[in-house]
């Protein structure tokens, strides 16, 4: 290599080694303010790592409190849950009880409006019918007032007083009249004879110039049935068939043809009747199955 090519070489190595000097003190001039701007990154970066570590460290104990407060929280929690469950379900059976007592009224008040509906219409129809018998009523005493009115016209009170006297002696000799044919029949009938047509005299007349005529059973002979001699009664074997038992009647009874007492006939029956026997009576003479005689106390013969 020649001399001058050896020292242009150098001349280049120079300013290449001073270019690389120069960028070398460049670059660490832009370095060192890199470094100088970072600075406070770093101190930045350090505090907020310490802190972090603080944090990390102190996390495990704050983790495990806020752990406890949630499980405290979560059974509290639960058991509100629960609760509010229990008074729901409770609330939901009360509303269900409400419910089924709203049904039962409501058809008890459907059923009530039916009854009062009909009552309503009952009571209508009893108003129609006070309303009538209201007329009817009204009617009724105008008709008493027309014939209270025509009976004062007709009769005084003397008059009505002897009209009610005549009848009451009509019906006397009506019921005398009554008596004396069935006396006459039974009479009749007890000797097995017919019965005549008519009454020998006239029924309802009082006899005049002569014997009124009156016919009675002579007696009727019958078995003791029952014998009370406490109570002072008998029941015999004949009854209200027999044309001479007529209750209220006075008979005289007979044993073996001799008056041990009389008796009362009180009630007649088909087959049987009761006689209460009056004090004085020989009750150690009736007895059961035994026969006896009764006779009417009055015999009235023309």
């Amino acid at each position: 290599m020649n001399k001058k090519v050896s020292i242009a070489l150098r001349i280049i190595a120079i300013l290449a080694a001073g270019a690389g000097i120069a960028l070398f003190f460049q670059i660490k001039g832009e370095m060192e303010n890199a470094f100088a701007k970072t600075k406070p990154l770093d101190q930045a970066f350090s505090t907020t790592t310490d802190t972090l570590r603080a944090r990390v460290e102190t996390a495990p104990e704050k983790a495990r409190k806020e752990l406890v407060e949630l499980r405290d929280t979560k059974k509290k929690n639960t058991e509100t849950i629960a609760s509010l469950r229990a008074t729901i379900a409770s609330l939901n059976g009360e509303i269900d009880g409400l419910k089924a007592e709203l049904d039962t009224k409501t058809a008890e008040a459907t059923q009530l409006s039916r009854e009062k509906d009909t009552l309503s219409s009952e009571v209508a129809s009893l108003t129609n019918k006070v309303s009538d018998l209201e007329g009817t009523l009204r009617d009724a005493q105008a008709d008493v007032a027309r014939l209270t009115e025509e009976k004062s016209k007709m009769y005084s009170k003397e008059d009505y007083e002897q009209l009610l006297a005549r009848i009451d002696e009509q019906s006397a000799t009506m019921d005398k009249g009554r008596n004396r044919w069935t006396s006459f029949r039974n009479y009749v009938q007890l000797r097995g004879e017919v019965v005549p047509a008519e009454y020998p005299i006239d029924l309802y007349s009082d006899a005049v110039g002569g014997t009124e005529v009156e016919f009675d059973p002579e007696y009727v002979l019958t078995t003791i049935l029952t014998c009370d001699p406490i109570r002072g009664f008998l029941v015999v074997g004949v009854g209200g068939a027999d044309p001479a038992i007529i209750p209220g009647e006075i008979v005289n009874l007979e044993m073996d043809g001799t008056v041990v007492g009389q008796a009362k006939l009180t009630e007649a029956r088909t087959s049987s009747a009761t006689l209460n026997v009056m004090p004085g009576a020989d009750m150690g003479k009736f007895t059961e199955g035994s026969a006896i005689k009764i006779v009417p106390t009055e015999k009235k013969k023309q």
